[in-house]
């Protein structure tokens, strides 16, 4: 399966638009605070694949 341009242009304004969310969200936080859910996430999200 491969991704049309307009599908990878998608994908990567979504992507750009999440990444923006993400700083703006977490913008009052110092670096070491702000590093901390975004671990604590990328960690459930491996546990919930590794369950399935």
């Amino acid at each position: 399966m491969e991704l049309t341009v307009a599908g990878r242009d998608c994908l990567r304004r979504a992507e750009r638009t999440r990444r923006d969310m993400e700083r703006r969200f977490l913008a009052p936080l110092d670096e070491e605070a702000a590093a901390r859910p975004v671990r604590a996430l990328r960690v459930l999200a491996v546990d919930e694949r590794v369950t399935e």
